[in-house]
């Protein structure tokens, strides 16, 4: 381990990550990646993973946004993460917090069995 301080610090976040964050982002793409107690809202981005009770939202997606976007998983993607990984799911989450949103109704939500994506589903790697 040539960097033990940073090494500390991200499992520090991911620990953080793990108790502070329910929704997992990334669902559209990664069809495992909600819990049977949870379905996958289409976000306008990735899709979150909710419950009935929580509040879904959209995001205001702009140009600037999806190059972002695009820039931070290009980056986690080369370094060998998934949507599975805790990290990927903390950075996207601290990404998000930053996108203008808006609150929506659960009648705009899709069931994450009924997500037809023809990327491989089960893959650990991005979709793009």
């Amino acid at each position: 381990m040539k960097h033990p301080k940073l090494w500390r610090a991200l499992l520090f976040m991911t620990v953080l990550y793990q108790f502070g964050m329910s929704s997992r982002y990334g669902c559209v793409f990664e069809r495992r990646l909600c819990s049977r107690e949870q379905f996958c809202s289409d976000d306008g981005l990735f899709g979150q993973c909710r419950t009935s009770k929580q509040d879904q939202v959209q995001y205001q997606v702009s140009v600037p946004v999806l190059k972002r976007m695009q820039e931070v998983l290009k980056q986690l993607m080369l370094q060998g993460l998934s949507w599975q990984d805790d990290i990927t799911q903390y950075i996207v989450a601290k990404e998000l917090s930053r996108v203008p949103h808006t609150p929506r109704s659960s009648k705009a939500s899709f069931s994450s069995s009924s997500s037809s994506s023809s990327s491989s589903s089960s893959s650990s790697s991005f979709s793009q």
